[in-house]
């Protein structure tokens, strides 16, 4: 006990000593701002506020917004202009400890380097779990290079080139010429200049100078102001991340209000009113934010895996607030299902970037094939949901003749959802191959992902002719076929990421293992569909 005490008196004064270092040195908050606005260009070429490249390397290194009191542009800007001191601070987490840039260099060498070189000479399938930390943090150390560096600074713009290709500090000696030379570098010194000196006036001053050199010879891609400031606005509001608590809590409020309901026959209106209320105001605002998404990155918000989980909980959402009326359950379900799957969507694997997309994820078919098959997940993902409650339902049903009304009126919910559900999946599946053949030249070519979608297809064709064939115990049994039936669903949406590689496969876990909790899932829907079928004749 006395161990712990002192130790974590000593923890404490060690991050209070940090903390007192980093704020002694942190940049003006107003000229951290306007350099934000900046247009700089990323990687993949897309042009961005500053503002957007230094919140994605904060989230890149730290999976924080902020550090030590610091916002992401005075954290990463900091790094920029003050990299020596920036690489004694401990941010980059690795072993359960939070360590410097500079505990992985002994003497000018990088201590892991041989290390990672083994890994990445294995198979993504067989590293473990250790190996794949380590690679993870090799990257973090590759980007916080890339920013102590200057390097991932490209805000000055290259005139007269083809590529239209932007430079930073540390390249631009190497292509410009004449007085767009001199400009840069005399700009840079008095920006340096200013830092040391606190001179706040002299560094914004700088920015508008940068501003003007990016209008001059940057302006045929050069954001308008309107971008920027929605840009900013979007970076700011963060209504994705800020709006999954709320509808796990709503959603679970409403199960279980449902539930009661169902069960004792008792009614909660104001309670039911007010949860209503909110859940619509939320949906027009997560609406706005995929809206505005769309505006920023000027195609469609479901080119990669986050914006398809975000379009896809939209989905669900929209589908429970449809299905409202008609169910007692359907918005408590789909409500905690989307967030869910928005938390999902924030875990540290996912990335969440704006980014570039090829000339052929800008096709008209990508949109009508994506949102369609979105739309049909929602309706299924219903379909399982209340299938799942309909079997619980069946422990409860026995000589409760207000139970088994309620099992009949989500059955027929079920029923409806499925219908429409499956009618989606086949449209959607058809017009990808629309799709294929504009992108390809082929029509099929029997990749897994499109493999799985007609398995689904066909699987639900199944489920919806046996509940004509099925003389006993009909609701039971469509129960439990909506329930494994969604199984097609997840592996044609995560599984494939698993077990196969595959075009369709754009995210990075081809290769990894299954995560326990699928296992878990996988067993209790198993124990809930064994457990209730002793009752199957209640209804």
């Amino acid at each position: 006990m006395r161990f712990f005490l002192i130790f974590l008196i000593f923890t404490t004064l060690l991050f209070s000593s940090i903390k007192d270092d980093v704020i002694k040195y942190k940049l003006d908050k107003s000229y951290t701002e306007a350099f934000s606005r900046l247009n700089v260009q990323s990687g993949d070429g897309r042009m961005k506020p500053l503002d957007t490249l230094n919140m994605d390397v904060l989230n890149k290194l730290t999976r924080k917004k902020e550090l030590f009191g610091l916002n992401h542009n005075q954290v990463v800007l900091g790094m920029t202009f003050a990299p020596e001191f920036w690489k004694k601070v401990p941010m980059l987490e690795y072993n359960s400890k939070v360590q410097s840039f500079n505990d992985f260099y002994k003497d000018g060498n990088y201590t892991l380097m041989l290390e990672v070189a083994q890994v990445n000479k294995k198979e993504a399938s067989g590293r473990t779990a250790y190996e794949k930390e380590l690679l993870k943090l090799d990257e973090k150390l590759k980007v916080a290079e890339f920013v102590y560096s200057q390097g991932y600074l490209k805000v000055f713009p290259l005139a007269g080139d083809e590529a239209k290709s932007w430079l930073s500090p540390k390249t631009y000696e190497e292509k410009f010429t004449g007085s767009q030379k001199f400009d840069v570098k005399k700009i840079l010194v008095l920006n340096k200049k200013a830092l040391i000196s606190g001179d706040v006036d002299l560094a914004k001053d700088m920015v508008k100078k940068i501003a003007e050199f990016q209008k001059l010879h940057g302006s045929n891609v050069l954001l308008t102001k309107e971008k920027v400031d929605a840009e900013l606005f979007y970076n700011k509001i963060l209504i994705f991340e800020r709006v999954y608590p709320f509808y796990i809590i709503v959603g679970l409020l409403l199960l279980v209000l449902s539930f009661i309901k169902v069960l004792r026959e008792k009614n909660y209106m104001l309670i039911e009113k007010s949860a209503d209320f909110l859940l619509y105001g939320l949906f027009a605002l997560y609406s706005f934010n995929l809206g505005l998404r769309w505006y920023i990155s000027t195609h469609a918000p479901w080119t990669n895996s986050y914006e398809s989980m975000v379009l896809i909980a939209w989905a669900i959402l929209l589908v429970g607030l449809i299905f409202n009326k008609k169910s007692t359950f359907a918005l408590g379900v789909t409500t905690f299902m989307a967030g869910v799957m928005l938390f999902a969507a924030h875990l540290s694997w996912i990335d969440p970037r704006i980014t570039t997309v090829t000339s052929s994820f800008q096709s008209i078919w990508l949109v009508i094939h994506v949102a369609i098959i979105s739309a049909s997940y929602a309706f299924l993902t219903l379909s399982f949901l209340l299938g799942f409650i309909t079997l619980v339902l069946f422990k409860f049903s026995k000589n409760n003749l207000h139970v088994v009304k309620k099992i009949k009126e989500s059955y027929k919910t079920n029923e409806a959802s499925m219908i429409f559900g499956l009618s989606l999946l086949a449209i959607g599946t058809l017009l990808g191959s629309v799709w294929a053949n504009e992108l390809w030249g082929r029509v099929w070519a029997w990749d897994p992902k499109e493999a799985w979608s007609l398995i689904s297809v066909l699987v639900y064709m199944l489920i919806l002719h046996f509940r004509s064939v099925v003389k006993e115990s009909v609701v039971y049994m469509f129960s439990v076929m909506s329930v494994l039936g969604f199984f097609t669903i997840l592996m044609t949406y995560f599984g494939v990421n698993y077990f196969f590689d595959a075009i369709h496969v754009f995210a990075s876990d081809s290769g990894s293992s299954v995560p326990w909790y699928a296992y878990v899932g996988a067993l209790s829907v198993l124990i809930l569909i064994v457990v209730s079928y002793k009752d199957r004749k209640n209804v």
